[in-house]
């Protein structure tokens, strides 16, 4: 999709900060599928342009019986609420799905649909499916389906058998259900959303330095996505202490008293909530965080910034001697992360982020994924701490793979 974008509407809007991100949709259908509702003069543009000819009065009669099966369309939707506005005809998929080769045979149409500001259409006709292309696709979706397999590499881990009170759930309870997906009421009592709403509160969520872009401060290691995509409910652009994110991060999804609502949280959309996540000695940052906020407008999202003091007491979670193998990893300087929706997939991945927001992966970049519901965040973490093999060889803070690790510097400089 994100080839498929890269058109001059892109590329001029690539820097308005009012488009947090395009949204797209794309169908797989039969040519006379993707003809109806179309003009007269579109419907011939679109026969030429499929070599088709302008005036074919070919019928159904004449098609083959495998492109007969096909008459279904599916819907690849990267909005997870494109469902409730299907057509009946319409077999809605997500955009992180497994796509079967039966749905894409030759002859197909692909109509992509998307917008970075302006609406943009696409249509593609499917000539062949080479099997790299398929390869690259099952690399992007493999994941570990083994329920006993997935059992034994937890128990691998020593934290798996921890008692629930020596677990980071129990130290950080808001912060983990937040990193796990689920909803976290903004008050104690008295509003929140309701449980259909919930459901949806929560998207894509990562962890770690997934890329650096015109400086050495200007990069990600933590976000956290609405559902509907197009607003961050958490961002945090500059690595931390693990233990130290830890504290911070419950402390800004920490339920308030309705009673002390400064912020006028009470008036607001949950998704249009976002909260800013620094380091507390990151001064700096903290400061160019409050600029942004003491500047902002009705247009944006309501940020709040989240900062522990200096001399903050610490927890007595140790997070590096829980989970070693992850704490080096995340805190190595190179790019290490993990990618999380709840209900869907957890991946970790190696090498900078890719996409149209920098926070996806190609397949290669992957070492282990994990289709599981986890019901903690303890467990996930355990999941991600025997993730960490790259090429058979168990990976360190020192592990140097070249095709990721030769360049940790900005990619876009000033």
């Amino acid at each position: 999709m994100d080839k498929l974008c890269q058109t001059a509407i892109r590329n001029r809007r690539e820097y308005d900060h009012g488009i947090d991100e395009h949204l797209w949709t794309m169908k797989i259908m039969s040519l006379e599928d993707a003809m109806k509702g179309e003009q007269a003069l579109q419907q011939e543009r679109l026969m030429n342009m499929l070599g088709r000819g302008g005036d074919s009065d070919e019928s159904d009669d004449e098609e083959d019986d495998d492109e007969k099966k096909y008459r279904g369309n599916v819907v690849i939707a990267d909005d997870p609420h494109y469902e409730e506005f299907a057509e009946e005809d319409e077999h809605v998929i997500g955009s992180d799905t497994k796509i079967d080769k039966s749905l894409l045979p030759q002859n197909s149409i692909i109509k992509v649909t998307y917008d970075m500001g302006t609406t943009t259409t696409l249509y593609l006709k499917v000539l062949s499916v080479k099997n790299r292309a398929v390869q690259s696709l099952l690399e992007y979706f493999t994941f570990e389906a083994d329920s006993e397999q997935m059992e034994r590499d937890l128990k691998s881990v020593p934290a798996y058998s921890l008692p629930a009170e020596q677990q980071i759930d129990a130290f950080y309870p808001h912060a983990s259900r937040a990193l796990l997906g689920y909803y976290v009421p903004i008050f104690t009592s008295g509003t929140g959303l309701d449980a259909g709403e919930n459901r949806r509160v929560m998207g894509p969520i990562t962890l770690g330095l997934l890329g650096k872009f015109r400086s050495e401060r200007d990069s990600i290691f933590c976000t956290m996505e609405s559902r509907g995509g197009g607003q961050d409910l958490m961002f945090c652009p500059a690595q931390i202490e693990l233990n130290e994110f830890m504290q911070v991060v419950n402390r800004a999804w920490t339920p308030r008293d309705p009673e002390s609502d400064t912020d006028g949280l009470a008036a607001l959309r949950y998704d249009y909530i976002s909260r800013w996540i620094m380091g507390s000695g990151d001064d700096v940052g903290a400061e160019e965080v409050k600029k942004m906020i003491a500047g902002d407008n009705m247009f944006g999202p309501k940020a709040l910034l989240f900062q522990m003091e200096p001399d903050h007491e610490k927890s007595s979670f140790d997070f590096e001697k829980v989970f070693p193998r992850t704490y080096a990893q995340l805190t190595s300087g190179k790019f290490r992360w993990v990618q999380y929706t709840k209900g869907s997939v957890l991946r970790v991945v190696v090498g900078r982020g890719t996409g149209h927001d920098d926070r996806q992966c190609e397949g290669k970049q992957i070492i282990k994924a994990w289709k599981k519901e986890f019901t903690s965040f303890h467990e996930m973490l355990c999941a991600i701490e025997c993730s960490w093999v790259w090429q058979g060889q168990e990976m360190t803070g020192a592990t140097f793979i070249p095709e990721y690790d030769a360049d940790l510097g900005p990619s876009r400089p000033l």
